[in-house]
């Protein structure tokens, strides 16, 4: 019995560092393939550092004049929509002529014009008016999402990664201006 005792304990200490050797090197093996499959993130962050400065988000004195000047809700929100119109067209052409910054500073005003847009019709939500206008801002921003993904698609990377950017703002813009017809229709149902 005694007998049977010490080979069942010299085969757990020999299982048990076995054990232990096994381990060890599953461990080694599994830092070892964390630095092989994960090389990216060295190269993400490189990319990032490659970045060119994000554009400014400003309107022009001009744009900011003329936006000022217009009373009606309907015509400033088309003179908008004109405005922005014009700041892709520019944009587009820089990019024609490889004027990368140029192109995204275009871009840069074109995204503090929406940015002005819906600020101007938030003002005035619970109007009926506001509605139409609206729609009319929603509708324009789609169309302008195929424009800027054919300039993302022209420009080089540490360029087209502020682009891809303004695109999501765009979207989420879209999202907002929707927001108001929704609203309505939730606050006609619980007055009922």
């Amino acid at each position: 019995m005694e007998r049977n005792t010490e080979i069942y304990a010299k085969t757990f200490k020999s299982d048990h560092s076995l054990n232990r050797k096994q381990f060890s090197f599953f461990i080694i093996l599994l830092i070892a393939c964390g630095f092989l499959c994960f090389p990216g993130n060295s190269s993400a962050q490189q990319k990032l550092d490659d970045l060119v400065p994000p554009p400014l988000n400003i309107l022009t004195k001009n744009e900011k004049k003329q936006l000022d000047a217009e009373t009606k809700m309907k015509n400033r929100t088309k003179l908008a929509l004109e405005l922005m119109e014009i700041r892709l067209e520019k944009s587009a052409k820089f990019l024609e002529s490889n004027k990368y910054r140029d192109s995204l500073n275009e871009l840069g005003g074109f995204q503090a014009l929406v940015r002005n847009t819906l600020k101007y019709l938030k003002q005035y939500e619970g109007r009926k008016a506001s509605l139409k206008n609206f729609k009319r801002f929603e509708m324009t921003l789609r169309g302008f999402l195929p424009k800027l993904e054919l300039i993302r698609r022209e420009m080089p990377i540490e360029y087209s990664y502020h682009v891809r950017q303004m695109m999501k703002f765009v979207h989420d813009t879209r999202s907002k201006a929707i927001e108001p017809f929704y609203g309505d229709v939730i606050s006609e149902k619980g007055n009922n």
